[in-house]
């Protein structure tokens, strides 16, 4: 399977400074503690890597510059200095690549939790009031909640261990709780219930 390409910081919208302009010189991104400025066309590509509603899977580097190539000129160039800036990431699908990602980066929350049901207690949604977007299991929720606790998402998933097997009545290891956030990571990206960071130093 092709590498998945994943947006990585949290945008803090389009920065004008013509009232006449009609798009924004700029448009800003949190990385860290970082406070990065990138053009409107780097966005459009930054934009497009997120995916589309309604599909659960990301997207590989061609289909992302092909969905970006709809709205701006040279999108591989973007592409590419986009990843440069750490703003994309590229993922292979296998073990090794999901744990080196894990460990250099991590998860955080931007949408509210909107608990589980008595028909599935073991499910949990996230969204906002009204507007449900994305169902997780425990694993994942847990991973989803306190991904702001820890340096990376691998620390978060060797610490929400524990609280998942009591929730589950099963055993499980941090790989099986990375696994499950890996799996639905496409569809909180889409519906901006979450945003991935770099890890930090904590």
């Amino acid at each position: 399977m092709a590498s998945v390409v994943l947006p990585v910081g949290h945008v803090l919208g389009p920065f004008f400074t013509d009232e006449h302009a009609e798009i924004p010189e700029s448009v800003d991104i949190r990385l860290g503690e970082e406070l990065i400025s990138i053009p409107s066309g780097a966005y459009a590509v930054w934009a497009a890597a997120h995916g589309e509603p309604g599909v659960d899977s990301g997207m590989p580097r061609a289909a992302t510059i092909a969905a970006a190539a709809q709205l701006v000129d040279e999108p591989d160039r973007w592409f590419d200095q986009l990843t440069a800036r750490s703003l994309l990431v590229e993922l292979p699908d296998t073990p090794q690549a999901r744990q080196r990602f894990a460990r250099s980066h991590r998860v955080l929350p931007l949408a509210l939790g909107l608990g589980n049901s008595a028909e599935h207690p073991d499910r949990f949604i996230v969204g906002m009031v009204g507007a449900p977007a994305v169902t997780l299991p425990a694993s994942a929720f847990l991973a989803w909640m306190f991904g702001h606790r820890y340096p990376s998402l691998w620390q978060t998933c060797e610490n929400v261990v524990n609280t998942t097997q009591l929730m589950i009545g099963a055993e499980v290891d941090p790989a099986a709780v990375l696994a499950d956030v890996i799996t639905l990571l496409s569809p909180l990206l889409v519906h901006g219930c979450a945003c991935l960071d770099r890890r930090t130093d904590g």
